[in-house]
């Protein structure tokens, strides 16, 4: 149907010819993505929750699908969608070494701005925008502190984050977020 290209972006794509669920005959649709340059967006706990998965990240990257990751349930924790998809790849996988916590980071970061077709989110570099997060490494949660990214990856999650600034703008300080009156929120639901 020609919509599969580098500016298609496939929401969750789990559940392709590979897939144990599917029980397809066939095993051509990663390497189909891959030659059409297709991009996947990949939520992980959304699925996870009642055991779903991709088969596996790992897969995907090694056929050079561009993965981004993505979170579209409550609660939008960015950094725990980050470590439930590294648990998941590796145990739909069976293996350790499927992928690393870089590999999501990568996914997080760069692969989110690839699929949209955007240099200036993702990266630190001239002309993109400031989105920064500040971790407290001297907080307990980062201890013994060996590798600052599968620490706050695997270990940490949010607990050491102190600041957040998007665009720019301050949104979370000292842990508070800025944004959000997170009291009067709560009470719309009471």
């Amino acid at each position: 149907m020609g919509a599969l290209d580098e500016r298609a972006i496939i929401g969750h794509s789990i559940f392709l010819d590979h897939h144990v669920r599917v029980q397809w005959p066939t095993r051509k649709d990663l390497g189909f993505l891959a030659d059409k340059s297709t991009n996947v967006a990949y939520c992980p706990t959304v699925f996870g929750k009642p055991g779903i998965n991709l088969r596996s990240f790992g897969d995907y990257k090694r056929n050079g699908i561009n993965l981004g990751i993505g979170t579209d349930i409550y609660p939008h924790n960015f950094i725990e969608e980050m470590r439930t998809a590294v648990y998941l790849a590796r145990a739909a996988a069976g293996r350790l070494d499927d992928i690393f916590a870089s590999d999501v980071f990568e996914a997080a970061t760069i692969g989110g701005s690839k699929a949209l077709r955007r240099d200036d989110i993702g990266r630190f570099s001239v002309g993109a925008k400031a989105g920064v997060v500040l971790v407290d490494v001297s907080d307990r949660s980062m201890k013994p502190l060996y590798a600052l990214l599968r620490g706050l990856i695997f270990v940490a999650g949010e607990r050491p984050i102190k600041d957040v600034f998007v665009d720019g703008e301050a949104i979370v300080r000292n842990g508070e977020c800025l944004t959000i009156d997170l009291e009067a929120a709560t009470q719309a639901f009471q």
